[in-house]
């Protein structure tokens, strides 16, 4: 059964949860059944604080004193669960996410095809700036292998992308940042092996720069010619366009989109525009009825380009910023296999891999199985802020 207490910050989730634990301690006769209870946390902070507060309602209500009103008969079986605890401490499983996991990996290397005396590696951002460093440091395309040159062609494509951008040749900072921050992501992790396969294949990258670039300027030609066909709108008017309130702005909003800029939003009084034609036109032409029915074409054909222009944008901002990580992606992988290499030498295991390590193994089968291997059976799981975005 499941149960999910919402809360606000400092409204009780730790206290309500301390309760949970003892309710399903307590719940039994057997003082030991503390054994089968699971609670994970976030922080080590979160952690300490749980088994504090469950150490001290234990304590209260063996010795009956404290705030917790619970029946007297309740005394025997809390002093005994106390002892049993404190007699036990390793089994009182209250942790961290990540300890839980280190937990599971320790009692199941085998099964996962861990080598044996492995360690559990929790420094990814230290371990993938060594990477990063050895790769820059030891491609050497003068060995003749084919992987080498591919790996240097996409080190100078990186680099010529890097001075472009005026950011320098140096791309070893951004490399580190950019694997740090997607390497052990879990988007990267559940697409990692079709991500490969395009990025590990030249001609398939080739293929996709000249897709997007396609994309890009069919989505850039389109948005000109509809701001040119706007100004075409302003400059056949029967009368001159500068007629309407703040009429010149028309012209520069609409020239910024023909000449690229796709980013600038409209101001305010544009947006106006768009609203409510009559706010084009002025006081002194309030009843002039050629000047009324302009303002109402050119307000919805104002709005019509407001609106290509937002979904351009966000067409146009995906393609260059795809382009733009096309390459860092493409050095991940060589990053990726550099940790690995690390790691197996050191006989380490990076902890941010195990929900792909112990996903793979439950797939399609009972994940029970896992919680029957760390060594205990658990009748009762509790997560205290239970905010992990994670798919797998």
């Amino acid at each position: 059964m499941l149960h999910v207490y919402k809360a606000s910050a400092g409204s009780g989730k730790t206290y309500r949860l301390a309760l949970e634990y003892l309710t399903a301690a307590l719940g039994s006769e057997d003082p030991g059944e503390f054994r089968h209870i699971l609670a994970v946390t976030f922080t080590n902070k979160a952690t300490g604080e749980m088994k504090d507060r469950i150490l001290a309602y234990l304590f209260d209500l063996a010795r009956g004193t404290g705030d917790l009103n619970f029946a007297a008969s309740l005394a025997a079986r809390a002093e005994a669960l106390l002892k049993a605890i404190l007699h036990d401490y390793d089994n009182f499983r209250v942790q961290t996410i990540d300890a839980f996991f280190q937990a599971v990996l320790a009692n199941m290397s085998y099964e996962l095809g861990l080598m044996r005396g492995f360690r559990i590696d929790l420094a990814d951002k230290e371990i993938i700036a060594k990477a990063v460093d050895k790769l820059l440091a030891q491609t050497n395309p003068e060995k003749g292998c084919a992987d080498e040159k591919k790996l240097m062609e996409s080190l100078v494509a990186y680099m010529e992308e890097h001075i472009e951008d005026e950011q320098g040749w140096n791309i070893s900072k951004s490399l580190k940042s950019f694997a740090g921050s997607n390497l052990f992501r879990d988007t990267y992790l559940r697409h990692e092996r079709e991500i490969r396969k395009v990025t590990d294949d030249p001609q398939k990258m080739n293929d996709l720069r000249r897709c997007l670039r396609a994309a890009e300027k069919e989505e850039t030609e389109k948005l000109h010619q509809e701001a040119l066909a706007f100004q075409k709108i302003l400059q056949e008017l029967p009368f001159d366009y500068t007629a309407f309130s703040r009429g010149k702005s028309l012209m520069t909003y609409a020239s910024k989109i023909a000449d690229g800029d796709f980013i600038t939003e409209p101001s305010a009084t544009l947006l106006k525009n768009m609203e409510d034609s009559s706010t084009l036109v002025k006081k002194a032409d309030a009843k002039n009825g050629d000047m009324l029915t302009a303002a109402e074409t050119v307000s919805e054909k104002l709005g019509g380009l407001e609106q290509k222009r937002r979904n351009a944008a966000l067409t146009l901002t995906s393609i260059r910023l795809t382009l733009q990580l096309l390459s860092p992606l493409t050095l991940l992988t060589h990053v990726d296999a550099e940790v690995e290499a690390a790691n197996r030498t050191a006989g380490h295991f990076m902890l941010a891999k195990t929900p792909v390590l112990l996903g793979n193994m439950v797939k399609g089968s009972d994940a029970s199985f896992i919680y029957e291997r760390i060594g205990t059976t658990l009748r009762h799981v509790m997560i205290d802020e239970f905010q992990d975005t994670s798919q797998m």
